[in-house]
Formats: structure tokens, sequence, C-alpha cells
């Protein structure tokens, strides 16, 4: 990408790229206890975590962090225009 810069805007173009980049990183990172159950609904959400992954947690965690998931569902289903549920592997999401 800075190999093929040809104009002064280009390195803010990578800078912004960059930002964006670090920003959504940091998003799907963050183990701060207090957002460990959004962090890990995104993981799942992404499909970096696997809800095998989560055994061994109380099931007041595990249920913060299936609403987070459903949370970030609901959020990219919006931004696709699409609705909430459209097969029965998101029904099952939005009803536990």
């Amino acid at each position: 990408m800075a190999a093929r810069a040809s104009s002064p805007k280009d390195p803010w173009k990578i800078d912004d790229y960059l930002s964006e980049r670090r920003q959504k990183t940091d998003e799907s990172f963050d183990y701060r206890y207090s957002v460990r159950p959004e962090a890990f609904g995104l993981l799942l959400r992404q499909g970096w975590l696997q809800e095998s992954d989560l055994a061994g947690l109380r099931q007041e965690k595990l249920e913060m962090i299936m609403r987070w998931k459903i949370i970030y569902y609901s959020r990219a289903q919006k931004r696709r225009g699409g609705g909430l549920a459209s097969n029965k592997n998101q029904c099952w999401l939005i009803s536990t």
C-alpha cells in the first residue's frame, strides 16, 4: 500500500486505514474484566471462538456472552439490511 503511494494524500489514507484496523483489533481483543462478556460475544460472532471454548464458565456469564453475540449479530444484519432471523440456527441464537 505504501509502495504505491503517488500523491501527498496517500500517507493519510494509509494512516486512516491502519487506525480503523487498530480500533477493530482493540475491540476484538479487549480482555479487561469489565468488557470480557462483550469481547467474547464479538469473538463468538466473528468465529474466532466456539461455544465449546467457554466450557466451565458460570451460566450467568455464558448468558451474558450470548446476549452480546446476539447484539453483534443483529448489528451486522442491520448493516446488511437483513432481518434478525433468516434460518433456524439464527432463531436459536435469538431465543437464548
